[in-house]
């Protein structure tokens, strides 16, 4: 378990090996939690409505650009939040100024995403069944996990 210095435990300083997998583990999580959310948002009431479980799961350009974007958005802030944490945490005016501003440059990243979506729904890029979908995404999470258990080994 890493510190608030960035030190891992027994005072070693991460690798920038550990934290490329850092960042590609969060950002396969994401994958993750966004997928569950379309499948159960929009591709469950058609599972239900035919009553079966292996429709095809169509992918839509759509989908990877609010994936894409809200992905970059959260490395991004945990990366800022991590390089200014000592000045985040004296509580200064700056600090709040600096999370509305923030909180109004996402706000309108967010809202500018929506016509682009509705044009690029119509993309279908592929199609799959549900479980390889989800049999890909957990060959991808063993793959982190089997990288940050080498890394952690040779460091």
């Amino acid at each position: 378990m890493e510190d608030s210095k960035g030190t891992l435990p027994g005072g070693k300083k991460r690798s920038k090996g550990q934290g490329v997998l850092l960042y590609l583990e969060s950002s396969l999580n994401g994958v993750i939690l966004l997928w569950l959310a379309d499948l159960l948002l929009g591709h469950l009431p058609k599972m239900l409505q035919y009553k079966t479980m292996l429709l095809p799961y169509p992918v839509t350009a759509d989908l990877l650009a609010e994936a894409l974007l809200i992905i970059l958005l959260a490395i991004g802030i945990t990366y800022y939040i991590r390089k200014n944490r000592s000045v985040l945490s004296t509580g200064k005016n700056s600090s709040r100024k600096m999370w509305i501003w923030l909180g109004m440059i996402m706000g309108v990243l967010l809202l500018s995403l929506i016509p682009v979506t509705n044009d690029l729904a119509a993309y279908i890029l592929f199609t799959a069944k549900i479980h390889h979908i989800a049999g890909g995404l957990a060959a991808m999470m063993i793959l982190v996990w089997a990288m940050q258990i080498l890394t952690n080994r040779h460091s």
